[in-house]
């Protein structure tokens, strides 16, 4: 009797869960965006030179089926390799790394550009202590299903200068609102930050942290993890406003078949629905 009753609780688990992850299957007017840092090409990275990650990075975007991506540290070469597997538009300059990548199939492009983090905000000017120069890349697009029309902002913060972290989470609300006014925006990438930093904090106070208001949930807190080799840390976000209702919150925790992983951080997902 003990052993039919610890069955039967299996089974509700099993079904419990498969409902579970039933219920991340993407509506029919929502949205799944997504963001990733893909590791530029290192020759010190050895097994985790791009030569090995290209097929299963590209493949981790189509199978998960995320229609626009935020990318950084994308140098040219990689964002030709990724676009030509996904047959994927994107926006961005490149060799500026940081590229919006999307499913040319179901969103129209209608306008993108690009603003700098520094004091004058000059293109390729480092701003405040920032080791690097930053900047963002932002696209307004139309969704071919349901006519609705949104932004999505796109960085990758300095990892070094704490002021310039700071200074530039205030410079990327400011100016968001600024180009997108009252409409649905996402503000996604690489922040270079914690939760516990200023620089968050900033970004929390202007816009919604989507894992903080996400119904499910699924994947590790972190998502930095130097390839496996440390634990996970949370430095990679998305944000929306409040025309922006977000359904599923997803960390890709995916190795490919040799048990390695396609970049040093995971790609980070959600799925939402654009409200009128």
């Amino acid at each position: 009797m003990k052993l039919r009753f610890k069955i039967l609780g299996m089974c509700a688990l099993l079904f419990c869960t498969l409902g579970l992850f039933a219920g991340t299957k993407l509506a029919k007017d929502n949205v799944r965006l997504g963001i990733y840092n893909i590791r530029g090409e290192n020759p010190q990275d050895g097994v985790n030179r791009w030569e090995f990650r290209k097929d299963s990075l590209s493949k981790l975007i189509l199978k998960n089926k995320i229609d626009i991506v935020g990318l950084q540290e994308a140098i040219d070469f990689q964002l030709d390799d990724i676009v030509a597997r996904t047959n994927y538009g994107f926006v961005g300059e490149k060799g500026l790394y940081d590229p919006i990548i999307y499913n040319k199939e179901r969103f129209e492009l209608m306008d993108w550009n690009m603003f700098w983090f520094s004091e004058s905000m000059l293109p390729h000017e480092k701003g405040w202590d920032a080791k690097y120069e930053r900047y963002c890349t932002w696209a307004k697009f139309k969704d071919k299903k349901t006519k609705r029309e949104f932004y999505f902002f796109n960085t990758h913060f300095d990892h070094k200068g704490l002021v310039a972290k700071t200074n530039s989470a205030v410079l990327i609300s400011k100016e968001a609102k600024k180009i997108a006014g009252s409409a649905p925006l996402f503000i996604g990438g690489d922040f270079n930050s914690m939760v516990t930093t200023d620089a968050y904090k900033t970004m929390a106070r202007n816009f919604i942290d989507t894992r903080a208001v996400a119904p499910l949930v699924f994947g590790p807190v972190g998502t930095a993890h130097n390839f496996g080799g440390v634990h996970p840390v949370r430095i990679d976000y998305i944000f929306v406003n409040d025309k922006v209702k977000v359904s599923t919150y997803r960390v890709l925790d995916e190795a490919y078949e040799n048990n390695f992983f396609p970049s040093d951080h995971y790609a980070v997902y959600v799925d939402v629905k654009i409200k009128k």
